[in-house]
């Protein structure tokens, strides 16, 4: 009989053990999946502007770059800085390094990039703004050339 009620706690005890392995497994694999949810949705990217400076000799360590003349960091060794553009309107994009400073407004609506190359040498920037569920294909179909505008006043250009 005591064979029996040893034989019955242990088999008690390993259908418990196999239980709550079981229930850990399955409670492991939803954390698993949970965590990876989250992950996905923290990589969608947030507003994000990208900056290239560039001078006649290259690309241009440690250019300040502002948004609305509040410095948001500087350019790394290639000459690029990727910071949080969050929000949306106009803002005032400057780039300054070597005494020389380039400026441009730059309008984007949330959820939208912006890429932004600046010619200090020439003071130009060009600036390209797109979406970020924008595919590559969507990018390489878009139209190219330029773009003229005129801006009429009272009558007069």
């Amino acid at each position: 009989m005591f064979a029996s009620t040893a034989a019955l706690f242990e088999r008690q005890f390993a259908l418990e053990a196999l239980m709550s392995s079981y229930t850990a497994s399955r409670l492991s694999r939803w954390l698993i999946i949970l965590s990876c949810c989250f992950a996905t949705m923290s990589l969608k990217a947030a507003d994000e502007l990208l900056v290239y400076a560039f001078s006649a000799e290259g690309p241009v360590d440690g250019a300040v770059v502002a948004i609305d003349q509040i410095p948001v960091g500087q350019t790394a060794a290639d000459g690029s800085l990727l910071t949080d553009l969050s929000g949306s309107g106009v803002r005032t994009l400057t780039i300054t390094a070597d005494g020389r400073e380039v400026t441009t407004r730059v309008s984007a609506a949330s959820g939208q990039l912006v890429d932004a190359v600046a010619q200090l040498e020439e003071n130009t920037v060009y600036v390209d703004v797109y979406s970020q569920v924008e595919s590559v294909a969507d990018r390489n179909a878009a139209a190219e050339g330029t773009l003229t505008i005129s801006v009429i006043q009272g009558g007069a250009p």
